[in-house]
């Protein structure tokens, strides 16, 4: 994997385990609380998580669609999603492809983000120098992005939902019950 992909590849490596271990340490009725009726409980933040790095995956597995290339709304849009990303605002999903399902397991969840985290780094390890920048994947608002754009947005997108995260762990009415340790081993 080229050097300037591993070191963000191996953070959002290092995050995902975290985040992963942080919820093994909860009860399901933890993970499973939802602040609202429409609001998403912990484990919807993961499998959506896991659902936007399937859907990146397999983008950049099939490839840019012929004859797109970045125009000036794009080169613009970018940055504005990654400063977005960096805020603590809820953003609507762009696509009701992403939206979790929220009726997996997180021993699910982990085994989902481990089958395309290995099919990512695969894909990331033939990445060669000279195409890092080159359109490979198109996103909904930002629009073409090259590999480099690609790996940073998931770490971004990664963060941004670690805000949400907070939220809901925040939450008044968060159940109480300790560190039970629902599933073991991350």
């Amino acid at each position: 994997m080229h050097a300037d992909l591993l070191a963000p590849y191996d953070a959002l490596a290092r995050r995902t385990r975290n985040l992963l271990s942080q919820l093994a340490a909860l009860s399901e009725e933890q993970r499973r609380y939802q602040p609202a009726p429409d609001a998403w409980c912990l484990l919807q933040v993961a499998e959506h998580l896991a659902i936007i790095e399937e859907t990146v995956t397999r983008g950049l597995e099939r490839g840019l669609p012929a004859g797109r290339r970045r125009g000036l709304r794009d080169r613009l849009a970018h940055p504005l999603m990654l400063t977005v990303l960096r805020l603590p605002v809820r953003v609507k999903a762009p696509m009701p492809v992403l939206v979790p399902q929220g009726v997996h397991s997180l021993e699910q969840v982990r085994q989902r983000w481990s089958t395309v985290r290995a099919a990512l780094a695969a894909f990331l390890a033939d990445v060669a120098a000279d195409a890092l920048d080159e359109p490979v994947i198109v996103h909904p608002f930002a629009g073409p992005l090259g590999i480099r754009q690609t790996v940073s947005f998931l770490g971004s997108h990664f963060d941004h939902h670690l805000f949400q995260v907070d939220r809901i762990r925040d939450h008044r009415g968060f159940p109480d019950g300790g560190d039970e340790g629902g599933e073991a081993g991350v």
